[in-house]
């Protein structure tokens, strides 16, 4: 689904350049400088064969060669709600936000990362024939881009139509989430994915950002309105941001809790103290975790 969003930003991560022919209104505040689209260069994309996704992108033009875009990039719209804008929109509800700016021969882009706490989207109404919210985030350069600083972006709006191929996902389809405290830190889970058989309660999850991973596979077969600990249902972690350091040895003390296991979805929550690896590294904290996941067939 990831490569099949209907944004103007391209999985290797391109970035489309002024267009026209939009009808609606986006504005924000960048870096403290007010910026408005230009009123026949606001667009909004769906595909109807990707329930639940949109792309919205707005540019403002000074000249042929002076341009500013901003863009963003939803998936799993099921409706008026905040939507986190740093999260794979492929696998979980929400997106992703991208700013272009080409001054001259020079051209800056930015973009939302996969850390799960960059900012937010909080979609309005889309009643009525309308596509309507606000947005803020912060965007550090993209991968490849001279830039070096880091763009902030308040008071976002959008007011817009929406689109007639638009059309919601399934009631059971609106991606996958996996939060957490994590030694005192919040956390939230940036691409989520599942694996397995509900009907047998055989099944892994998991859940990445560019800090944590962290996954859970049951070594027993789980059913709902049950708690698990270690022995059914083994928690790992590892800090992607440095090597060697992973969680989920013996000693860990875990407690899972499955309120739903339905065909295609898990629903719970955990907490847990996950023992180092190598036993020389402190242990991981994790409290108040809760995770609602989509449980695909293993192929």
């Amino acid at each position: 689904m990831l490569c099949s969003l209907p944004c103007l930003v391209g999985c290797g991560g391109s970035v489309a350049g002024p267009g026209g022919g939009g009808s609606g209104s986006m504005r924000a505040t960048i870096d403290s400088q007010s910026w408005v689209a230009d009123a026949n260069a606001v667009q909004v994309s769906a595909d109807a064969k990707a329930p639940g996704v949109l792309g919205v992108i707005g540019t403002h033009t000074t000249s042929a060669s002076d341009y500013l875009t901003v863009q963003l990039a939803l998936g799993y719209l099921t409706g008026p709600k905040t939507y986190p804008l740093d999260v794979n929109a492929g696998t979980n509800a929400g997106g992703s936000a991208t700013v272009l700016d080409q001054q001259g021969s020079g051209v800056g882009i930015w973009a939302t990362d996969l850390s799960g706490d960059r900012g937010s989207v909080t979609v309005t109404s889309m009643a009525d024939g309308r596509f309507a919210g606000t947005f803020q985030f912060t965007a550090p350069p993209q991968l490849g881009s001279s830039v070096a600083n880091t763009r902030t972006i308040t008071n976002g709006s959008f007011d817009l139509p929406l689109p007639a191929a638009f059309q919601a996902p399934a009631a059971d389809d609106y991606g996958s989430s996996l939060t957490a405290t994590i030694n005192g830190q919040p956390w939230n889970g940036a691409t989520v994915t599942g694996l397995g058989d509900t009907s047998t309660g055989a099944l892994s999850f998991g859940g990445t950002t560019t800090g944590y991973l962290l996954n859970f596979t049951t070594s027993t077969p789980v059913q709902a309105g049950m708690t698990y600990d270690q022995t059914a249902m083994q928690v790992t972690a590892s800090n992607l941001g440095a090597s060697g350091m992973n969680w989920g040895g013996g000693g860990n003390v875990v407690s899972v809790a499955v309120p739903s296991l339905t065909a295609k979805r898990i629903i719970g929550t955990f907490s847990g103290t996950l023992a180092g690896l190598p036993s020389s590294l402190p242990p991981l904290s994790i409290t108040g975790g809760a995770f609602d996941v989509r449980i695909d067939p293993t192929p």
